[in-house]
Parts: structure tokens; sequence; C-alpha cells
């Protein structure tokens, strides 16, 4: 489990130091008055959403789900199609 914690640490601070010196900036402004728990987590979190990271992900995600809402809906379209009339429309 400490190798873990450790580990997670060198990958957070790694991604810190990849950072531009404004995003440093700004992620050690708000680590200084983070009032959750201080893990590699908490602050892998702050350094993603400092660089760019975590929107880029999140701009994956939602794009995903509209990619996948389309299929499902043609799907459904298609399905819808060729399903049989079980009874006569009376509208006519």
């Amino acid at each position: 489990m400490r190798n873990l914690h450790a580990s997670q640490w060198r990958n957070a601070r790694a991604k810190y130091r990849a950072c531009t010196q404004e995003q440093r900036d700004e992620i050690d402004a708000k680590w200084a008055t983070w009032t959750g728990p201080r893990n590699p987590v908490c602050f892998s979190y702050l350094v993603r959403v400092a660089s760019g990271e975590y929107q880029a992900i999140t701009d994956r995600m939602r794009q995903r789900d509209r990619e996948l809402k389309a299929a499902i809906d043609a799907q459904r379209m298609a399905e819808a199609a060729c399903k049989p009339q079980l009874f006569e429309d009376d509208s006519k």
C-alpha cells in the first residue's frame, strides 16, 4: 500500500512539473487552501483541472455519449421501421 501511495504522489508531481509556471501557481494557490484530504488523488485532480486535461477528458466523454446516443437512436428508428403493424390504422 505504501508503494502504491508513493507511486501516485510521484505521478502527480511529474504532471505538476510538466505544467507551465502560471498553471503551477494556480495549483499552489488552490492546494494551499484545500480543505479536503491532502492525498495524491486530490492533488492530481487539481493538476488535471489547471492543465486542461480534465476538460479534455470530459469533452471526449461527452462526444462519446453523443455518438452512442445517435447510434441508439438510429437503431431504434431502424427497429421501428421494420416492426409490423398489428392493427389497421383507423385514422383514414
